[in-house]
């Protein structure tokens, strides 16, 4: 409602009439505007609750005006908000204004029989949103916002004044945080933040009130002013340049540039087109080309296909960047065995998802800049050859290892026989497989490169042969014990030569 309505209203006069009559009109020309508008379907639903109640026969009932989106018998949908934990809640059936319907669409009065939950599971305040939703925003505790103070307001708005807003049919104690400035006038708007005392239930675009807190001595807190949220499940921000700036972007009318930042704040997890949705104010549809034409113009880089998950290309730059310091921090630290096992050198960047960090892994391996193997990533350049004591442990080491052929020694005997300590040994270890002279098989047994080689060809001949093989032809293929033959035949489904089905195995599809 304009606030030219809000103004008329809270100068009408139920018992003289004064006014009521420029009320009504301000309210017909508001919902006027409102339908010749509608709200499209293919936003993310967003139906705030007003009310929950039990029918007989059905079971539990909940009321609210549909935001957006569209909800029809069959859904699953998740409560968001006021504390409302249900998820993937299924939707009996759907009336508007009292009758069975197939759809219902976004801006009319829904009434929605939910299966498997009981009234307290959904209060006043909570809201009904697409199931899944909550796996990437949840409900919000801090919002971006476009926010006005009302032309007469008695004082102006102080940067971190603690109001009331409502969200949706929430009432939730808030912070208000200017971002642009210190405080706001009567009449301006600001752009900042609200800082809610609880999770509330949110989307962008749904429009919100502020009134003065509880410690009025006036019975209702009076209206002071109010706004549109601009993005939700923000990080919190402070009054510089950079927030600003970014702010205006999501406040703009441009989708680009509010993908673009929406895009760049979302970090190493990145966003699809569904999460964009659920953050901005963007349908799946329009999300799904603004990140397309992001990709074209080379900000936005696609890293997960199955997922359909990007992330920003200056987000990538800096995984780069971070990758290769700690690269360039290990090899300085440890000389023997300058390269770093994956996992650890993923964990070590911030542990980004695993194929973000291999899309990282390859740009920079395609540029030079590292090597990288099924385990390990290795410094660029050939890998640095141990001289003095050092060369001599690690032939001695793998004079070991090789002469022990299919039955090594266990890790922890290992330094006694080439007189090391358990942390030298280890990384001499890491040295032979960098260089692919020795392979760790389990946690206490490393072999040779040359047995191992020589077992591999042998079960792939009795493979050949024999279509599958299980742990007793293992062991009377290759002589050994139980102790040596498990840790083998492990290690070659973790190497994916073998596939394990039941007690056998057969040959990888990919290797047949």
């Amino acid at each position: 409602m304009p606030w030219t309505a809000y103004q008329l209203w809270e100068t009408a006069s139920a018992r003289t009439g004064k006014g009521l009559p420029e009320l009504v009109g301000a309210v017909a020309a508001a919902v006027k505007a409102r339908q010749a508008a509608p709200r499209p379907e293919q936003a993310p639903l967003f139906l705030p609750l007003d009310r929950a109640f039990a029918v007989k026969g059905f079971g539990t009932v909940v009321t609210g005006t549909l935001f957006s989106g569209a909800l029809a018998p069959g859904d699953e949908v998740d409560l968001a908000g006021a504390g409302a934990r249900a998820r993937g809640v299924r939707v009996r059936g759907v009336q508007v204004h009292g009758a069975p319907i197939d759809k219902a669409r976004a801006g009319q009065r829904t009434a929605a029989n939910l299966a498997g939950i009981e009234v307290h599971d959904a209060p006043r305040g909570a809201a009904l949103v697409q199931a899944g939703t909550l796996e990437s925003v949840g409900a919000a505790q801090v919002l971006d916002v476009e926010l006005e103070l009302l032309p007469w307001a008695a004082r102006p708005l102080r940067d971190r004044a603690r109001l009331l807003a409502h969200i949706g049919t929430a009432q939730v104690p808030c912070v208000v945080a200017l971002v642009d400035r210190v405080q706001l006038a009567p009449g301006e708007r600001a752009l900042g933040q609200l800082r809610l005392s609880q999770p509330a239930a949110a989307i962008a675009g749904l429009r919100f009130l502020l009134r003065g807190d509880r410690s009025t001595t006036r019975a209702h807190a009076s209206t002071l002013g109010g706004g549109r949220i601009l993005a939700v499940a923000s990080r919190k921000r402070r009054r510089r340049e950079p927030d600003a700036a970014a702010l205006q972007a999501l406040a703009g009318d441009d989708p680009l540039a509010q993908a673009d930042q929406l895009l760049l704040e979302s970090g190493y997890p990145g966003a699809s087109a569904q999460r964009l949705a659920a953050r901005g104010a963007f349908t799946v549809k329009s999300a799904e080309r603004a990140l397309e034409r992001l990709a074209q113009a080379g900000k936005a880089v696609l890293f997960d296909r199955e997922a359909r998950l990007y992330t920003h290309k200056d987000v990538l730059e800096a995984l780069d960047a971070k990758v290769l310091a700690r690269l360039r921090d290990h090899s300085q630290r440890d000389s023997i065995e300058p390269s770093i096992a994956r996992e650890e050198l993923r964990q070590r960047a911030g542990a980004p998802p695993q194929k973000l960090f291999a899309k990282a892994l390859a740009a920079l391996a395609e540029r030079g800049e590292l090597r990288a193997d099924a385990e390990r990533v290795h410094p660029p350049g050939a890998t640095a050859k141990l001289s003095g004591p050092d060369a001599d442990a690690q032939e001695r080491l793998a004079g070991v290892l090789e002469g022990a052929g299919l039955s090594p020694p266990r890790a922890d005997e290992l330094p006694a026989l080439i007189g090391q300590t358990p942390q030298r040994t280890q990384a001499l270890l890491k040295a032979l497989a960098g260089s692919g002279r020795a392979s760790k098989v389990s946690e206490e047994l490393w072999f040779g490169a040359t047995p191992l080689m020589d077992l591999r060809r042998r079960v792939l001949s009795h493979l050949s042969q024999h279509g599958s093989i299980d742990a007793q032809a293992f062991k009377e293929l290759t002589g050994l014990t139980r102790k040596f033959a498990i840790p083998l035949l492990e290690y070659f489904d973790r190497e994916k030569l073998t596939l394990r089905i039941g007690d056998k195995r057969v040959l990888r599809k990919a290797d047949r």
